[in-house]
């Protein structure tokens, strides 16, 4: 119906008020479909996040990037650095990778890790003020 009001010569036999009336309902259309466009983009913004925070929820996630904030490393170095298995890292790795925490390079035979996002940085130095007590 609404398609019809608005696609046919039909609304050329609608009267002066009807048209204000249409023209009206379709403004309100255009800006309902804003709201539900920008409201989808927070969530999904809202949901990257979460996949974030969930990332570095894990203690030795969490010890990974606090290594990688002077420079990047490779996947022996953060084996050296934590003490786990190259099995546990990588899984680790795959993890903040995914979630847009990490980027990798390979050089040779060697894959380097290092932080996407500067921000990253600020943000873990702010928890750990928080945590500090400052």
């Amino acid at each position: 119906m609404f398609y019809y009001l608005t696609h046919t010569s039909n609304n050329a036999r609608l009267s002066k008020n009807e048209k204000i009336l249409l023209d009206s309902i379709l403004v309100l259309a255009k800006i309902l479909n804003m709201f539900t466009y920008e409201k989808t983009k927070r969530l999904n913004e809202a949901k990257k996040i979460a996949k974030m925070l969930k990332a570095l929820s894990s203690p030795i996630r969490l010890l990974i990037v606090c290594l990688l904030v002077d420079r990047e490393k490779n996947v022996s170095e953060l084996i050296n650095e934590i003490g786990t298995t190259m099995g546990n890292i990588s899984q680790h790795l795959r993890v903040l990778e995914n979630s847009s925490i990490l980027i990798s390079r390979k050089d040779g035979n060697k894959v380097f890790y290092s932080i996407k996002h500067r921000s990253i940085i600020k943000f873990i130095e702010g928890i750990k003020q928080l945590c500090e007590g400052r």
